[in-house]
């Protein structure tokens, strides 16, 4: 899938895929390239939950304290007003 918009956050890349308009205002789609080590401070959305499906690579995920490690093919559901926080594990770039 072509992104419709490409910008950098924090150092990482994310590209646009799908956007709220597209979708009546239910979702976005974001995937987003992380070098090692690479991520969000620990933030949260007021309104949005945020979903997570790693495509590649490893993530150490941190969820109102509590932490997972996903690789490719796990998904993760995030509710809105939940501190979270993520960065690669692995030596290696990753993708979500």
């Amino acid at each position: 899938m072509t992104a419709i918009k490409s910008f950098l956050v924090l150092g990482d890349q994310v590209d646009m895929l799908v956007t709220h308009k597209m979708t009546g205002g239910s979702s976005a789609t974001l995937l987003e390239f992380s070098p090692p080590g690479g991520g969000p401070p620990p933030h949260r959305h007021q309104n949005e939950d945020e979903t997570f499906y790693v495509v590649e690579g490893d993530y150490e995920f941190l969820v109102m304290a509590i932490g997972s490690r996903l690789r490719p093919a796990i998904r993760l559901i995030a509710g809105a007003e939940r501190f979270t926080a993520f960065e690669t594990a692995a030596q290696r770039s990753a993708e979500y």
